[in-house]
């Protein structure tokens, strides 16, 4: 991934459960040292069966570790009720590079 002023990572997230859930927490993480980069968004509304999507943008994160690799991490909280939290994480293996 290039760095840059407006680099922004997006997040999709789906409702794959029967009811609607409102106040769903979302937190990415770049896990680094010495510190993580963390961030954290609520989606107020999503529907049965929705998409939504939810943009976090690197100039509220900081700057990321560059020319390493680095995991980036999305959690979506459980909502009350919710039997299958296996997809409630995702990791993905990104290096941050300076264009």
């Amino acid at each position: 991934m290039t760095a840059s002023d407006d680099l922004a990572l997006e997040v999709l997230v789906k409702n794959s459960g029967s009811s609607q859930e409102t106040q769903v927490k979302v937190t990415l993480t770049i896990q680094q040292a010495p510190e993580p980069l963390k961030a954290e968004q609520t989606i107020q509304a999503i529907n049965p069966g929705d998409t939504k999507s939810v943009t976090f943008k690197m100039s509220d994160l900081g700057a990321p570790s560059y020319a390493t690799r680095t995991i980036v991490k999305v959690t979506v909280e459980p909502v009350e009720g919710e039997a299958n939290t296996a997809n409630n994480t995702a990791e993905y293996i990104v290096f941050f590079t300076l264009e």
